[in-house]
């Protein structure tokens, strides 16, 4: 963001940054944050079979423990429920960007039954892990690319006119969306560009990734002109006193 909206950066220094935000890209693993989500899970139902924690916030009160007592009969099976839940959406992660995200947004929890209760309470949503990993990794590549155009333009004194251009400052001739398999979405602007994914929901608009408040939906780079840049923002300028 200091990069779209600031005067031009060292081309050095951007070379740097871009590395810097790829080694970040291939750092995390969700297979291992998802087996720490299942070792708590499992630790919590054997809290449960010790009722000796509460079922929500708050303290273990007698409530707490007529439920525990009532359904402890289930614990094996919420084990095999959280065992096999892990089994599944482990391979819904290891899916395809052109597949993971639709069998993400269409994935159904098991349903509610009575041996499946205390495993309801212990599962972690899993699939919003995936969801906020494969956020990260779209963010990466965005900026990743988005610094690789502003390097284009200190060279070449425009912007590239699709990421194609980009092969020479580090980035490959496709660069995926991790959630739908597809390019990334480029768009050059009137005042600027955008480099963009198609987010969690689904949807191909880049109207909010440049938002400075609230909660964008959708994860992208916004670049602008050299000349709109270090200029106040007219819907963000304060109003005058009256």
């Amino acid at each position: 963001q200091t990069l779209a909206w600031c005067s031009d950066a060292d081309a050095v220094v951007l070379e740097g940054l871009q590395e810097l935000i790829r080694r970040e890209k291939s750092s995390v693993s969700i297979c291992a944050v998802l087996r720490g989500e299942r070792a708590y899970a499992i630790r919590r139902l054997e809290a449960f079979d010790r009722r000796d924690t509460p079922i929500s916030n708050g303290p273990l009160d007698n409530r707490d423990r007529i439920f525990l007592l009532q359904f402890g009969q289930y614990l094996p099976e919420s084990h095999t429920i959280i065992h096999d839940r892990y089994d599944h959406i482990l391979d819904l992660a290891g899916l395809p960007p052109n597949q993971k995200g639709t069998a993400l947004r269409t994935w159904k929890a098991t349903g509610h039954s009575t041996d499946n209760r205390l495993a309801r309470l212990a599962l972690p949503y899993w699939e919003k892990l995936i969801f906020h990993e494969m956020q990260h990794a779209a963010k990466c590549l965005c900026a990743e690319a988005g610094i690789a155009c502003e390097r284009y333009r200190l060279k070449h004194g425009r912007w590239p006119t699709s990421l194609d251009d980009l092969k020479a400052f580090g980035i490959p001739k496709v660069s995926v969306d991790p959630f739908d398999g597809q390019p990334l979405r480029f768009r050059v602007e009137a005042d600027g560009l955008s480099i963009y994914s198609i987010g969690e929901n689904g949807g191909d608009t880049n109207d909010d990734i440049h938002r400075r408040k609230g909660h964008p939906t959708y994860s992208g780079f916004r670049l602008w002109n050299p000349n709109r840049r270090r200029v106040p923002n007219p819907k963000e300028a304060p109003s005058p006193n009256p």
